[in-house]
């Protein structure tokens, strides 16, 4: 019994070195990529006095994403509004909550810099709300960043890798 133990907890300890080592190894590549490289840039925005019952009946808001960022009328980011936000206020309250009600603020959102290191901005984004990041600059959205957008940047930044 003692050795199927040792086993175990030698398996553990081998799985945790591999994972320690793909997550340094992944840092590396990207600790030079700016964040603006990664973004998915002029995103689709849900505007704050919109409310939750027409961004629910809205196609453009139902289909291609699950989370979308909170805007004024001319443009500023206010905040971040997903899908499963929207669907919990609609059924606790009226038709009338608007997005701008029920959304996360800015002030709770991750945020940052197109010129960010995106290699700094993965435990930001894993400790953050929605794990997802909006991208600022001079008070206006770029852009924002979704676990995807790191997925398809680090297999581009592998494949390059290899290449060379």
């Amino acid at each position: 019994m003692e050795g199927l133990w040792l086993a175990l907890i030698g398996w553990f300890l081998i799985a945790a070195a591999t994972a320690e080592a793909r997550q340094v190894q992944i840092r590396g590549l990207m600790a030079d990529v700016p964040v603006r490289d990664a973004i998915t840039r002029d995103p689709l925005t849900a505007p704050a006095s919109l409310t939750i019952a027409e961004m629910l009946g809205d196609p453009r808001y139902r289909y291609r994403h699950s989370a979308f960022p909170v805007t004024t009328v001319d443009g500023a980011p206010l905040g971040l509004m997903t899908l499963d936000q929207a669907r919990q206020a609609s059924s606790k309250g009226s038709g009338d909550t608007t997005v701008g009600e029920a959304m996360l603020p800015l002030s709770q959102a991750t945020v940052a810099h197109p010129g960010d290191p995106l290699a700094d901005l993965l435990p930001r984004m894993e400790a953050g709300a929605e794990h997802r990041v909006l991208v600022v600059d001079k008070s206006r959205l770029v852009g924002i960043m979704t676990l995807s957008d790191i997925s398809r940047t680090v297999a581009w930044l592998t494949n390059t890798a290899r290449k060379q």
